[in-house]
């Protein structure tokens, strides 16, 4: 999982390097977080209280005319580092578990983009991706949650800046990260940490560079094809109670074997051809066709080397149609679709499935891409992959 985090985070700076060397203003801030209540995606329910703070460092991008920087009201490219003591939350229903999700350290890179502003107050909605070193898992301690150290963290957090001078404001406001490894290790539950803040930021310097302006392609197509192929793999199943359906005998591993790593080979081949509608130069739709070829089909008789939650398949091929958009921050791209499967011999038969993930322009028509494959809350596997466009709809010079 550190390869996917570091590199997704990787992406997201080198795409919007034309801001980060056009800075009129600088800030950094300090803030003072407080967790009310931590929860997991799924049953583990957890007790206590946890805070934390966060330093950050702000690239103002007033002198910045990029067309996604305006459309977007983007106002800094924030980068914040993160700690969060976790030692009081305990398991709820484990009299002994006080600390067992140890201490969380990351690093996060967010976008803020001006929602309202009125005289000295300025509200803005912050998302942001990032990793986090999470000191205790299921393989150091009995931690149920987490399966590794390194995750990933998306969140979303909505701001209130009051400006004291110049030089001087407070903030404050409440958020929501999740952490996960999107089962690239198991278990992987996932940690939601709703949470209030409140801190200062002082402004650092102001450096009056010249204005960034892109360049265009005066015959820019708004259509292109984007063929995407990557690799992804899945950890082992290594916690639950199962029924083997063929015997009616029930399945699980014992503490001891459960906690002993074992190497995935729950590998998955994918594959699709997709056609993008530009909007402009941000906004996308598109409409693909996915193919999934699983390494390893299902079996009960080889339950914990095969079995992959909702997506367990008795077939080596699954096939789908899905729609969706991308928002293109110069090199860098976000991208969401929502599919159909038309076909998918599935152990728990569903009909939808969903994606995410994040590429990056190598030149015009390669990128490299990071993605996460979904169905309903439950995260299949991360993949690294490669994107081949023709017609593409991108910068001349980024």
């Amino acid at each position: 999982m550190k390869p996917i985090a570091c590199l997704t985070i990787f992406m997201f700076l080198c795409g919007t390097q034309c801001c980060l060397g056009q800075d009129s203003l600088s800030t950094v801030s300090a803030d003072g977080m407080f967790i009310p209540k931590s929860f997991s995606t799924f049953n583990n329910k957890m007790m206590g209280t946890s805070s934390g703070v966060d330093v950050g460092y702000q690239i103002n991008t007033k002198n910045d005319s990029t067309n996604w920087v305006r459309m977007l009201h983007v106002k800094d490219i924030s980068i914040d580092a993160i700690y969060v003591d976790m030692q009081n939350v305990s398991l709820e229903g484990m009299a002994h578990s006080k600390g067992v999700l140890g201490d969380d350290y990351g690093v996060t890179a967010s976008l803020d983009m001006s929602l309202l502003r009125t005289g000295k107050v300025e509200i803005t909605a912050s998302p942001g991706i990032g990793i986090v070193y999470i000191t205790q898992t299921f393989y150091t301690i009995y931690n149920p949650v987490v399966g590794s150290h390194i995750n990933a963290v998306v969140q979303l957090r909505l701001k209130i800046k009051v400006s004291i001078s110049d030089e001087l404001a407070v903030e404050g406001g409440c958020g929501i990260p999740h952490f996960s490894n999107a089962s690239f290790q198991t278990p992987n539950d996932g940690i939601n940490n709703p949470t209030v803040f409140f801190g200062l930021v002082k402004r650092i310097h102001s450096t009056g560079l010249k204005n960034h302006v892109e360049q265009y392609d005066d015959n820019e197509n708004k259509s292109s094809f984007d063929f995407t192929f990557s690799i992804g793999k899945r950890g082992l199943t290594r916690l639950g109670y199962f029924i083997n359906q063929k015997t009616g005998q029930p399945m699980y591993l014992d503490t001891a074997v459960a906690q002993t790593k074992e190497r995935s080979m729950l590998y998955q081949l994918a594959a699709s051809l997709a056609y993008k509608y530009h909007i402009n130069d941000v906004f996308a739709l598109k409409i693909a066709t996915d193919l999934l070829y699983y390494t390893k089909t299902f079996s009960w008789d080889n339950f914990f080397n095969t079995y992959q939650g909702q997506f367990s398949s008795y077939d080596h091929v699954s096939a789908g149609v899905s729609v969706g958009g991308d928002i293109r921050l110069g090199r860098t791209t976000f991208t969401a679709s929502y599919g159909r499967y038309v076909h998918y011999n599935a152990v728990y038969p569903t009909k939808y499935y969903w994606s995410c993930g994040v590429a990056y322009n190598i030149t015009p028509s390669v990128a490299a891409t990071v993605n996460v494959r979904m169905q309903r809350y439950e995260p299949h596997y991360p993949s690294f992959g490669v994107i081949f466009s023709i017609g593409n709809h991108i910068l001349k010079h980024n």
